[in-house]
């Protein structure tokens, strides 16, 4: 696991070396540099996606409105503050949300494009995590997420919003427990 500004450095490198290596070894086999050069950047591109798209993001929300990013490449142990370890894996489809603090947290699925209604609210509890079936999160700790995106299809377009846990979500989840209650009283 690293960070996602890492990754991102670490991604330009490998793309410029890439461009470094060809051009050298275009230069060794007594052909055009640029032409290596060219290859190179192609070859560069590549690797640079691969180091961005491939790994599952991490989303680690550290107190108050702070949180950090990292991306995760294949199954690792994080160390919370209450010195519990977990153990991070989760598909490139699917992301990681940690909650290393002792505040309650909501992650809203925010649906544009569809007139009924926002879609699922799931609580983090403190000092837990929740893989959450989206490759990213979206809005963190905004007053409320976008009124309206833009994209390329006209179906549903769905977003994650981090925020932190209200009065309201404490209302809603009573109703919601108590609707099933009730259908399973009948």
């Amino acid at each position: 696991m690293i960070s996602y500004t890492f990754a991102l450095i670490l991604a330009v490198l490998a793309a410029l070396l890439m461009i470094l290596l060809f051009v050298w070894l275009w230069k060794k086999l007594k052909k055009k540099a640029v032409a290596g050069g060219t290859i190179g950047f192609f070859v560069g591109i590549v690797a640079a996606t691969g180091i961005m798209v491939i790994p599952s993001h991490v989303y680690v929300l550290t107190g108050g409105h702070d949180y950090s990013h990292y991306l995760l490449y294949s199954a690792t142990d994080y160390t919370k503050k209450d010195k519990t370890t977990i153990q991070l894996e989760a598909p490139q489809t699917q992301c990681i949300l940690v909650n290393d603090t002792d505040k309650v947290y909501a992650v809203d699925e925010v649906i544009y494009g569809y007139t009924g209604g926002n879609g699922n609210v799931k609580t983090v509890e403190p000092y837990s995590h929740i893989i959450l079936n989206h490759s990213k999160i979206d809005c963190f700790f905004d007053d409320e997420p976008p009124a309206s995106i833009e994209t390329k299809s006209s179906g549903n377009v769905s977003m994650l919003w981090v925020r932190e846990y209200k009065k309201e979500d404490v209302l809603r989840d009573q109703e919601k427990l108590r609707h099933l209650q009730e259908l399973l009283s009948e």
